[in-house]
């Protein structure tokens, strides 16, 4: 996945045609790009034509996290709300080391009792 296939997702979900001058908008949502991949710990992206290798958790919330400052940046405080709260909660998955956690209680076998 592109910066420019997540401004497009991002686009669409705000039902956003698009936004700013033709000039400044790719330099705009590419700092907001790397804002959310400061905040989730990845690597910032060089262009928004790069390839960025992302997990289907990470790649929720850099979708969520750039809508919602992309509305913030409009001043569209009804989906930046709304954009905010997803965030939140797909940003605490995409910072967890794992995807799954599994209780597992000690065996005699394994030495734990």
């Amino acid at each position: 996945m592109t910066g420019y296939d997540i401004y497009k997702r991002v686009c669409s979900l705000l039902g956003y045609k698009d936004f700013g001058n033709e000039n400044d908008k790719g330099a705009v949502f590419h700092e907001m790009l790397n804002q959310i991949a400061s905040d989730l710990k990845l690597d910032e992206t060089k262009s928004l034509s790069d390839e960025i290798p992302l997990t289907t958790p990470q790649k929720e919330a850099v979708i969520y996290g750039s809508a919602m400052l992309l509305a913030v940046s409009i001043g569209d405080s009804n989906c930046a709300k709304l954009y905010s709260e997803l965030y939140n909660c797909k940003r605490s998955s995409a910072l967890s080391s794992s995807d799954l956690r599994v209780d597992v209680l000690p065996t005699p076998q394994s030495g734990g009792i």
